[in-house]
């Protein structure tokens, strides 16, 4: 929840009602901006003590040797890890498809390459360069 706007602040918008406006507005989109990353900082932080307590119960329960309480601690780091890795961006949750081998591209690349057939020297052009596309999944 955003402070309540101080006294000085509003008599600035009154005084200045077009400037102040300007300055209003960017300061809603930029208090918005840091609410979000408030929220998202307080969820971070919430799974990474979720993680620790995991990694916590797993020491307890190895020391006693309740393997399947060890096991359990096990998975629940491993759900807060991978949860952690996709918030960082550093793990996608979609499907990576190379379209290079899909059906439809394949099919592009012979209908191009047969339409330049009557000119050898620009299908060998073409050809080279359709061989040399790399995938990049960045």
């Amino acid at each position: 929840m955003l402070p309540p706007l101080k006294k000085e602040q509003t008599l600035a918008i009154q005084t200045h009602p077009v400037h102040g406006t300007l300055h209003i507005a960017t300061a809603l989109v930029r208090a918005k901006d840091a609410a979000e990353i408030a929220h998202a900082d307080t969820i971070l932080a919430q799974v990474q003590e979720l993680r620790d307590r995991a990694l916590s119960i797993l020491d307890k329960a190895e020391k006693v040797e309740d393997f399947r309480g060890a096991l359990s601690a096990i998975r629940e780091a491993r759900g807060c890890l991978e949860l952690l890795g996709k918030l960082a961006g550093e793990l996608r949750d979609v499907p990576t498809v190379n379209i290079l081998v899909t059906p439809a591209w394949l099919n592009i690349q012979t209908v191009i390459l047969s339409a330049l057939d009557v000119h050898p020297h620009a299908r060998l052009a073409v050809a080279d360069a359709l061989a040399g596309i790399e995938v990049s999944y960045d």
